[in-house]
């Protein structure tokens, strides 16, 4: 059974769904704020937590997200008799938030009948007493900021978050997203809080998947409730695939295709090597490096599955040129993993222009080569052949826009519009952006939010391997790529070759090394190496 696409929307694109819900079909915004913390209450209670816990905490604010948090106080009132605590930064602002606090607030003062003991308290009297509660069979549940906030985090609430985040309780839930994570997933430089489960309606937000939010948000659950929403273009996606053999019973080496890679020079040799390794680990056939070192051969002594060619840099690139136009199948190359580029005129007039011209080129682009592609923007923008993937993280990424990184997704489409390729952007959360490079410019382009909360992919070599393994998948075809880039447990292989080839230390720790699976697969499986 395919698992069904899950939808991403960012917060315009979510108000706007609110918004055409209450406009254009008449669904009162009462009903889907109590819809909403409806299905929040129904999660929390069929997890067994509101049997277990002794009191409820819920942490509020002035605004909708606030109401949803009393709804959810409202259905734990009238259906157990759990102790209630209130944290409110202030009175709610908005008329249906105000309506269901006043529900909450009735039925405070309504002793004889209801018999929960409900306490309203300031928000930042936690900080003060906190310490002086015993809270480990307490419940928190986090209705203070929505996914429209958008403004850094007042310094007055820091040491609330803090103290919040410190706090043991039984769980923590928030509602719609961790308040303060921005929901469209911009970097934050303020303290956010945590939670175990993060309760959202309709559709993820990129926030629950990229940087920070992946580490705060815990397990994402969507529940609809009755937003007109099945009109969004799934341009944005979050999607499991199952797992696809690796090669076929009848490949070979050339059937199961030839890798082209340009770099190791020296110093940088490992970066290669462990680029052409996971080629051939994720199902390739055959992988030549292209290196000036003279060390590179010696090297890979080490490497017999290798192939070598040493050169100095124009003869060298010349020679990579003849090989892609050469091969049978198409050319697949690989450029930057350990490269220095000296001869910036003969890239500039000559080798670019020629490697563009090569029918069928599918290339990627990483690691050192990121650093100066801003020099061949223009160049590489108007090519009219070689479908590009791009794999920078978030320094390479400035790089490659000369300027500062705020918003994750923001530079992946810029990174794509501008340089006419795909973006696959390295880090916590993964976004890849998959661009028809020579179709409509005005078509707008797929997001797919990859969720892994494991690794950079940046880091000791794991970038390098993770370019390989791009490689092997894009030889397989364009679909296959797609189902690549969905595919969870195939880009964890870059976590499991990584420490087979660059951590000593893990090998030197058996106990670590085989709880290293429990932590990098921890629903999907593993491949066998």
């Amino acid at each position: 059974m395919q698992p069904q696409i899950q939808k991403v929307v960012t917060p315009p694109e979510a108000t706007l769904v609110d918004k055409e819900s209450i406009e254009t079909y008449g669904v009162e915004s009462r009903l889907l704020m109590g819809w909403a913390g409806y299905s929040a209450f129904t999660y929390i209670r069929n997890q067994g937590d509101l049997d277990a816990a002794e009191s409820v905490h819920v942490f509020t604010g002035t605004g909708n997200n606030s109401g949803d948090g009393f709804v959810i106080s409202w259905h734990i009132i009238t259906s157990t008799e759990k102790e209630m605590h209130f944290w409110m930064m202030d009175e709610p602002k908005t008329p249906n938030a105000l309506y269901y606090y006043g529900l909450c607030r009735n039925a405070s003062a309504d002793s004889q009948r209801i018999r929960n003991k409900i306490v309203f308290h300031s928000l930042q009297d936690f900080v003060r007493v906190a310490d002086s509660l015993d809270l480990s069979r307490s419940l928190f549940v986090d209705a203070i900021f929505g996914i429209g906030f958008n403004k850094p985090l007042r310094e007055e609430f820091h040491p609330f978050v803090e103290k919040y985040n410190r706090t043991q309780c039984l769980r923590k839930y928030a509602v719609d997203i961790p308040s303060g994570v921005y929901a469209d997933g911009s970097i934050v430089s303020h303290p956010v809080m945590k939670a175990d489960v993060s309760i959202t309606f309709g559709a993820y937000k990129p926030g629950h998947l990229l940087e920070p939010g992946i580490h705060q948000c815990g397990d994402v659950r969507v529940f609809p409730i009755g937003f007109y929403k099945k009109d969004l273009p799934p341009k944005k996606v979050f999607i499991p695939v199952p797992v696809e053999p690796l090669r076929t019973p009848e490949g070979n080496k050339y059937r199961s295709g030839v890798v082209h890679i340009l770099g190791g020079s020296s110093g940088m040799e490992g970066a290669a090597i462990l680029s052409g390794v996971s080629f051939l680990k994720t199902g390739g056939g055959l992988a030549k490096i292209y290196s000036t070192s003279p060390d590179m051969k010696k090297i890979l002594a080490r490497y017999p599955q290798l192939m070598i060619q040493h050169g100095e840099e124009t003869d060298l690139l010349r020679d990579y040129l003849d090989a892609l136009r050469a091969t049978k199948t198409p050319a697949i190359a690989v450029m930057g993993p350990g490269l220095s580029v000296e001869n910036m005129d003969f890239w500039k007039d000559h080798f670019l222009p020629e490697l563009f011209s090569i029918p069928g080129l599918m290339a990627v682009l990483d690691a050192s080569l990121l650093s100066r592609l801003s020099a061949f923007e223009e160049l590489i923008r108007g090519r009219k052949n070689g479908s590009l993937l791009l794999t920078p993280h978030k320094k390479e990424a400035e790089r490659l826009l000369s300027g500062e990184v705020r918003n994750v997704r923001d530079a992946s489409l810029e990174i794509a519009r501008r340089y006419n390729t795909s973006v696959y952007f390295k880090g916590y959360g993964g976004l890849v952006v998959l661009k028809n490079e020579f179709g409509n410019p005005e078509e707008i382009p797929l997001e797919i939010y990859l969720n892994s909360r494991h690794f950079e992919l940046s880091t000791g070599g794991s970038g390098d391997i993770f370019t390989g393994m791009a490689a092997s998948s894009i030889n397989r075809g364009i679909q296959e790529r797609d189902k690549f880039f969905w595919n969870e447990p195939i880009i964890n292989q870059a976590f499991t070759m990584y420490f087979t080839f660059a951590d000593e230390t893990l090998r030197k720790n058996p106990d670590l090394a085989n709880n290293s699976r429990d932590w990098f697969f921890p629903d999907m499986g593993a491949l066998s190496l």
